[in-house]
């Protein structure tokens, strides 16, 4: 990509601007003027400061009452122009902690989630100004002039990230960190309401399509891996892995929400479990099946009722949580001594989605999935073509129901 014309004071050291293309006389697209101070009057008078004794808020009052209207003052102006503030600096001047960097990566859940969501957005920078080889550290995207975007460069930035990456779930997770910040430069007023909508607009993303490794889990698949997890093992390795497994298969959380509850979030009265910390950082309360609390009992007599993780590791304290990886190794050496084929995790998500779709609203499958976009439901959902075709010809139509007429 080109480099992007500065607009406003010096930039910050060690920064890079993305491209702006200027209008004819060298205004770069979108230049605006900030909003003069209530003490800027147009006609170069100095406004009245009220006599000595007056409070700051009766000065403060007096300067606003003789501040003349100007055009910006309308209630369109964020609505039909489309602007960013001309200083590169304005989204670091806010201050560490809120820059729009910081406030989009804050809505990625502290943890594993958010440590991806780092590399994303140093990938987006990388992109944007097609240096692939500097480093690029925390201070590097705080100073990024993110609001100076133009339309031109979100459309660059999706062409080279499509030719990039071939997954659309992988363009996706580029994509998304940079909407992110799209939004965030329009919450702390960098840009307009009409050049926020522009962006995302030539950033859409799209659902990926069907993963052909994604595995719907059958009946006697669970069977038999239930069956291994009861009997294979130490007390401690039976009583744990039979209700870690039988816990996936009825709230389809995920194995990262899995390893962090502690023992303190199960509410025994209640038969929930309060998951702190989740995949988009919103709190969820989890339901239990009554032989998912069965079993969880049994571990509990097992490991005790000392605070720490739920779920612990054989080896070590009673506050050493396992980990995912030892999670998925241990589902991966009961499939084994099973005899049935490797299954993910995440594979218990999408067979509990696509079995309470088959019998409830999608509305409240979204909820029990703790999902913010009811798209984000159907895409776990993994009905066959039979039962799309039952799902047909499972309609009454009078007289031809039975593919005639009576």
């Amino acid at each position: 990509m080109s480099t992007m014309v500065n607009a406003g004071p010096p930039a910050p050291p060690g920064h890079q601007t993305p491209r702006l293309r200027p209008l004819p006389g060298g205004q770069p697209t979108g230049h605006h003027s900030p909003t003069p101070s209530p003490l800027d009057v147009p006609d170069g008078t100095t406004p009245p400061r009220g006599d000595a004794k007056s409070s700051p808020f009766d000065r403060l009052t007096a300067a606003a009452s003789f501040r003349v209207p100007t055009p910006e003052d309308g209630p369109d102006r964020d609505g039909n122009r489309s602007w960013h503030d001309p200083d590169p600096g304005a989204g670091s001047h806010l201050g560490e902690g809120r820059t729009p960097y910081d406030r989009a990566l804050n809505r990625w859940a502290d943890g594993v989630s958010r440590s991806r969501a780092r590399t994303r957005f140093r990938m987006a920078k990388r992109l944007l100004v097609a240096d692939m080889d500097t480093p690029v550290e925390a201070q590097d995207l705080r100073a990024f002039p993110w609001h100076q975007l133009s339309v031109e460069d979100a459309q660059d930035f999706h062409r080279a990230v499509y030719r990039r990456y071939d997954k659309q779930s992988s363009r996706n997770d580029i994509v998304c960190p940079l909407r992110a910040i799209v939004v965030q430069c329009y919450a702390t007023g960098l840009i307009s309401a009409l050049r926020r909508e522009e962006l995302l607009e030539a950033l859409n993303t799209l659902a990926p399509g069907r993963s052909t490794r994604r595995h719907r889990i059958t009946d006697d698949e669970f069977d038999a891996l239930m069956e291994v997890c009861l009997t294979t093992g130490t007390a401690f390795a039976r009583a744990r892995n039979s209700a870690i497994i039988a816990l996936f298969r009825t709230t389809g959380l995920r194995v990262s929400e899995l390893t962090r509850i502690d023992l303190c979030d199960w509410d025994r009265r209640e038969d929930t479990i309060h998951l702190r910390m989740t995949k988009n950082a919103d709190p969820h309360t989890l339901f239990l099946h009554p032989g998912t609390k069965a079993l969880l009992v049994d571990w509990l007599a097992v490991r005790g009722t000392k605070p720490g993780k739920l779920f612990c590791s054989m080896h070590g304290p009673i506050d050493r949580a396992m980990t995912p990886s030892s999670v998925r190794y241990m589902l991966a050496n009961r499939c084994d001594v099973a005899g049935i084929p490797h299954f993910g995790t995440h594979d218990f998500r999408r067979t509990f989605a696509t079995e309470m779709l088959r019998q409830y609203d999608a509305a409240l499958v979204s909820k029990l999935l703790n999902h913010r976009k009811l798209s984000s439901t159907l895409i776990y959902d993994m009905s066959t073509d039979d039962e799309m075709r039952h799902a047909v010809a499972s309609i009454a139509l009078g007289p031809f129901h039975e593919g005639g007429a009576a």
